[in-house]
């Protein structure tokens, strides 16, 4: 969506919309536009990474697989190649399993 900034004849701003040809926002501080410039990209990364999330658990409960057709097997067997066996010690980070203990370090 195209947007655009206005400096308006009293000191304020406004949003002005290329879809909708017309002020989508009026009568704001700086700091309003800011806050609900902020808010409106996190709601539209939200919805995106949402309906993204929500095609690949379609795919995995599908097929078995997300997009590539790797499988958890397969992707810890390339795991293992590259880092080493993994031993699910208990000092590992769950975010990223590869720890020295479990590499025998």
């Amino acid at each position: 969506m195209g947007r655009q900034i206005a400096k308006q004849p009293n000191g304020l701003y406004a949003v002005w919309s290329s879809i909708a040809d017309d002020f989508i926002v009026e009568d704001a501080t700086e700091e309003e536009i800011r806050n609900w410039w902020i808010k409106d990209a996190i709601e539209d990364a939200t919805e995106r990474a949402n309906r993204s999330l929500n095609d690949s658990f379609m795919r995995i409960e599908k097929n078995g697989t997300d997009n590539w057709g790797d499988d958890y097997k397969y992707l810890s067997e390339i795991r293992d190649e590259v880092h080493g066996e993994h031993n699910n010690c208990d000092a590992c980070d769950l975010d990223y399993p590869i720890c020295n203990n479990c590499l025998g370090a």
